[in-house]
């Protein structure tokens, strides 16, 4: 059996992409995404929206162009896999941090400005 680390998400920009350039020269750009899904509350039968927040990270030629086109709310359609990363916070805390690493990126709609 093959294994298979793939996330596929469509959604929007929750702020302006985080742009570096990295000691040798290459590009690195973050930003995060909100994908929402209806869910039903139990106790009140209201459809509620239920909002995920996703770290994505993107290098090279696919970054500059993340931070030439992409700004908050942008609709955005991002194929890549999961990376799990662990690290001690500043208060000597062990963390655990999960992004994307985007292989394959689309602008959906329009430039923003």
């Amino acid at each position: 059996m093959k294994d298979v680390n793939k996330v596929i998400l469509v959604g929007r920009l929750g702020e302006d992409p985080s742009h570096k350039t990295t000691a040798n020269g290459g590009s690195l750009t973050r930003f995060s995404v909100a994908t929402s899904y209806p869910k039903r509350s139990d106790s009140l039968g209201e459809a509620q929206v239920e909002t995920t927040w996703h770290s994505v990270v993107t290098w090279g030629k696919r970054a500059d162009a993340c931070r030439d086109f992409l700004r908050k709310g942008s609709s955005v359609y991002v194929e890549g896999t999961l990376k799990k990363s662990k690290f001690e916070g500043r208060d000597g805390i062990e963390r655990v941090s999960v992004e994307i690493v985007a292989d394959d990126i689309s602008f959906l709609g329009k430039k923003a400005s």
